[in-house]
């Protein structure tokens, strides 16, 4: 860009020379010289003094839409690909006629006593008068208006000729040579002198024409139009909605400028609706919103109204002012005939757009059903449409497609709406469409019902029939808010309504990704969507909308934020449990990984934790990977987690829930893992039913290492022990069955297990232990007998010397009393 704009600018000194030298209408550099790049221009005379320099402009101008005013119609269903289309050659429901024959004139109306008035398409014309040639000739060159785009402070009046014709001219007072020197890129303003008028008043056309910047944010920013409706080669980048088209490749659109449109915490969710939500549908919350300018919502040919001001007649037009628009799927281009906008939900490129739709009445032949041509002079000056029918009929041709009869019709048509940009605090909201009666019909747009009424519940009252939870929430539990929430209602439906769209997702600043997307059938299901717990009552601090800005710096940290104000304030007590677990404590020494409620839990699809019975285990292992690949193979894990089975203990069995324990939280957790292993195996119904021995916990309290243990326990509870308890011979989490060749107390291994503790233990030590069995004769009769022999022996020589002792008491008892009683004697 930089290097063709200077190689044009030493193009256009070296003209400027060029012509200076040979004395061509070139000024002398002097005082009082305008300060533009044209400056030089000496005289005016038409295209050709700009053709001077601009050697292909006026080419590419007669080729383009604004002088030829029709061209290739690509974007219209059923169109004949083969027929151009526009005002000249095409009729327009909007003025009820075709504009060749309605090309430039001048009106005397019928009371003589009012001036003259200019009339006609020509009006809106890039050329001097005369009708554009297709394809375009020499004349056409001849025929350009070059300062109507290009030249400021620049009029034109409509004059005739000698020969009847009529051509534009300069109106009084317009210097043209000043306008040819200030010739310049197009202004809006110069845009203005045909489009702001469009249809015969101001904003008429399209209600949303930026009359100031009060009303568009563009225009207030200094924005001109061709900013947003690039031109290549004279040929502009028009709407998708224009029956011609010449630049088709070029889209007008916000993202041009806006690739990212919203910012901060609310992005993501606005952000979302793009793919499915037009910008204008929330940017131009209203069509005609400048209360000095309404636009047309009707307008009806067979009802001509004289205009007291001018003396000509016009079709009968109903304004208003701040519309609401009508919003119809649209892919982008695609239009039919009348002007409506194809698309529909099930088209994954159309979008919810905004459009002005006006009813427009207008004469069909009554005999063919086919709209007949209005001569525009025979309506204006007399108000008669049969007359103008008739006269509009004989210029066109029309001999076999008319009756000489004609009937009302009326059509509707839409317009798009563009312009008018609000500022951002006067753009819809989100409750704008998401509440009943609201801007969106739903189900008109294609929505399923169930859908739609999804959609359709922002800012609602509850509904009138909410599920009561089945066990009474704690006192701490307020019900959701339904008239302070701009969100309201107790059901999930209104926040469902955006959060339900999947993939909603936002960045953190350390580039974490937050998602924001909820299924609402898994919701539903959890415990807490199944009783009818609304979102408002854990999210408490998101009860209006906008919400406020999230402030955590990543995933962690905002899980912090949340679960103690959700979790706590309906499960306290658990809560106060959790406080002296094992998780607790690391986090207390500030290990930010320890778990909390929701990495167990989780958040939205919380499930009961019973079901399945390995759920426990499974959420253990998002933070115990390695502890819970043990665990699997184990002889718990296997039965648990393949086959289901409830009766074999899972990681809360063992370590507890919410007061979780474990070997780093109290010296005590080794030494009371024999109860906790004793809660199973000491239960002879549990035991039977798997062929077990029930008899493990008595073995092993009777033995030598259970009874230090037991004393252990009952003096210092809390003290350590070197005598071992049950892990430490079977193993923690990898407990293997005793038939099992990696088990650590299978025969085979038994010895190195014995090792540990006795590492001069021989081959023979572990033949002493009798693997919790009670003494047998048949299987060890030498513990048995010598057991046997200490169950009597101890009892009889106890008794023995009880009995000894007895006698002996009794004995003195009795010589005592005896001693006395001869003593008496005496």
């Amino acid at each position: 860009m930089r290097k063709t704009g200077l190689a044009a600018g030493a193009l256009l000194s070296a003209v400027i020379l060029l012509l200076s030298a040979n004395g061509t209408r070139v000024a002398r550099a002097g005082d009082g010289q305008p300060p533009a790049i044209h400056a030089y221009i000496s005289e005016y005379t038409g295209p050709e003094t700009c053709a001077e320099c601009h050697v292909s402009a006026g080419q590419q101008v007669v080729e383009s839409l604004h002088y030829q005013q029709q061209g290739p119609v690509p974007y219209r269903e059923g169109w004949d690909e083969e027929l151009l289309g526009g005002m000249v050659a095409t009729y327009g429901v909007a003025y009820a006629s075709v504009a060749s024959i309605n090309w430039l004139g001048i009106l005397q109306p019928e009371d003589e006593s009012l001036p003259a008035q200019p009339d006609g398409c020509a009006q809106c014309h890039a050329g001097l008068g005369a009708i554009p040639n297709s394809p375009p000739t020499a004349d056409d060159l001849a025929n350009v208006d070059c300062l109507i785009c290009h030249g400021p402070d620049y009029e034109r009046v409509v004059v005739e000729e000698e020969d009847g014709r009529f051509r534009f001219a300069p109106a009084k007072g317009v210097d043209v040579l000043a306008a040819a020197q200030a010739a310049q890129r197009p202004t809006s303003e110069m845009c203005d002198r045909c489009h702001l008028e469009a249809s015969g008043g101001v904003n008429f056309q399209h209600g949303e024409y930026p009359t100031s910047p009060e009303v568009d944010v563009h225009l207030a920013a200094g924005l001109q139009c061709v900013d947003c409706h690039v031109t290549e080669d004279h040929k502009t980048a028009g709407g998708g909605t224009m029956i011609a088209q010449e630049l088709p490749e070029v889209e007008v659109a916000c993202e041009g400028c806006h690739e990212e449109p919203h910012e901060g915490d609310d992005a993501p969710l606005l952000n979302m609706h793009l793919g499915r939500v037009a910008c204008q549908t929330c940017h131009i919350p209203l069509i005609a919103r400048d209360p000095e300018y309404a636009t047309q919502m009707t307008r009806d040919y067979t009802r001509p109204t004289l205009d007291e001001a001018t003396g000509l007649y016009a079709a009968q037009v109903g304004l208003e002012s701040d519309v609401a628009p009508t919003y119809l799927w649209w892919q982008g281009h695609q239009m039919e005939s009348p002007s409506r906008p194809v698309g529909s939900i099930d088209d994954p490129d159309a979008r919810i757009t905004p459009w002005k739709p006006v009813e427009i009445t207008v004469p069909y032949d009554a005999e063919t059903g086919t709209p007949v041509t209005i001569k525009q002079d025979v309506y204006r000056v007399t108000g008669d449409l049969d007359a103008a029918v008739a006269a509009g009929v004989e210029a066109m041709g029309q001999d076999a497609g008319s009756s000489g009869a004609w009937e009302a019709v009326t059509a509707l048509i839409h317009v798009a709406a563009n312009h008018q940009v609000a500022p951002a605090a006067e753009s819809l909201q989100c409750v704008d469409c998401h509440t009943e009666g609201g801007r969106l019909e739903f189900v008109a747009l294609g929505y399923e019902e169930e859908r739609a009424a999804r959609l359709a519940v922002l800012a609602m009252p509850a509904p009138a029939a909410t599920a009561t939870p089945a066990d009474e929430p704690p006192a701490t539990l307020e019900p959701a808010p339904t008239g302070e929430s701009s969100i309201g209602g107790t059901g999930t439906e209104a926040c469902l309504a955006c959060h339900g769209t999947p993939g909603m997702e936002t960045e953190l600043p350390n580039g974490d990704r937050l998602y924001l997307s909820i299924d609402a059938e898994a919701y539903a299901s959890s415990v807490h969507g199944s009783q009818g717990y609304a979102c408002v009552q854990c999210h408490t601090d998101t009860k209006v909308f906008p919400h406020d800005p999230i402030t955590a710096a990543s995933r962690r940290e905002f899980v912090f934020q949340r679960y103690l104000s959700s979790c706590v304030q309906c499960h306290p007590e658990n809560y106060e449990t959790t406080l002296d677990s094992v998780h607790q404590k690391a986090l207390a020494a500030g290990k930010t990984e320890a778990a909390v409620c929701t990495d167990c839990h989780g958040a939205h699809y919380i499930e009961s934790p019973d079901e399945p019975v390995s759920w426990g285990s499974q959420m253990c292992e998002q933070c115990h990977s390695q502890i819970y690949g043990a665990y699997e193979e184990s002889v718990h894990g296997a039965a648990l987690i393949d086959d289901g089975n409830p009766d074999v203990p899972a990681c809360t069995d063992c370590h507890g829930v919410h007061d979780t324990e474990g070997p780093h939280t109290s010296e005590a957790f080794h030494l009371l893992s024999v109860e906790t292993c004793a809660t199973c195996h000491n239960d002879p119904a549990l035991m039977d039913r798997y062929g077990l021995n029930a008899d493990v916990y008595d073995t092993y309290v009777a033995d030598f290492h259970g009874t230090t243990i037991m004393l252990f326990e009952a003096i210092t509870p809390d003290g350590e022990t070197n005598k071992p308890v049950c892990v430490d011979c079977h193993g923690v989490h990898d407990i293997r069955p005793h038939d099992d060749p990696n088990s650590t107390v299978i025969h085979e291994n038994l010895l190195g297990t014995c090792q540990r503790c006795h590492p001069d233990a021989t081959v023979d030590f572990p033949a002493s232990w009798l693997s919790h069995y009670r003494p047998d004769a048949e299987e060890t009769p030498v513990v048995y007998f010598v057991d046997l022999f200490y169950k009597v022996m101890i009892p009889a020589v106890i008794g023995g010397m009880l009995l000894f002792n007895a006698t002996d008491l009794f004995r003195s008892l009795a010589d005592r009393f005896k001693g006395r009683k001869e003593q008496n004697r005496e």
